[in-house]
């Protein structure tokens, strides 16, 4: 008897890259904006964190006093989240204004992964501070 050959279940990361490559352009441009969004405001959560955890005496660097602080935070979080964007563009979308898109493959497939799994944390860590707020 002939042994057939194994038909593998394609992994996760595949199918979703394959779910991706099936969208319009508009809809992964939506996706990489969301993406770059939860990334950004992960970022944020994070650092204005450790902001507010940093004593006021501590909050001058060089010229800058606690007011300067928070707006050079600011600005870096409106860079950080163009740069999230613009790699997310170039994962789902790419650079090409040819006729045929890209095709969006595992890279995008783990930069979307990604921004689920931090928008669960940040979703489940809010939710832990609400309730510990409300005790």
């Amino acid at each position: 008897m002939a042994r057939r050959p194994e038909v593998r279940e394609p992994l996760l990361i595949d199918r979703l890259a394959d779910w991706l490559g099936h969208r319009s352009r508009p809809i992964r441009t939506l996706i990489a904006g969301g993406v770059a969004v939860v990334l950004t405001i992960a970022l944020a959560l994070t650092l204005v964190g450790m902001l507010l955890n940093t004593p006021p005496e501590r909050l001058s660097f060089g010229p800058l006093d606690a007011s300067g602080v928070a707006t050079a935070l600011f600005v870096f979080l409106v860079v950080a989240g163009f740069a999230f964007y613009w790699v997310g563009w170039r994962v789902l979308i790419g650079f090409d204004f040819e006729d045929s898109p890209l095709q969006p493959g595992r890279p995008a497939a783990l930069w979307v992964m990604l921004g689920i799994l931090l928008l669960i944390v940040v979703l489940f860590a809010s939710g832990l501070l609400l309730i510990a707020a409300l005790q």
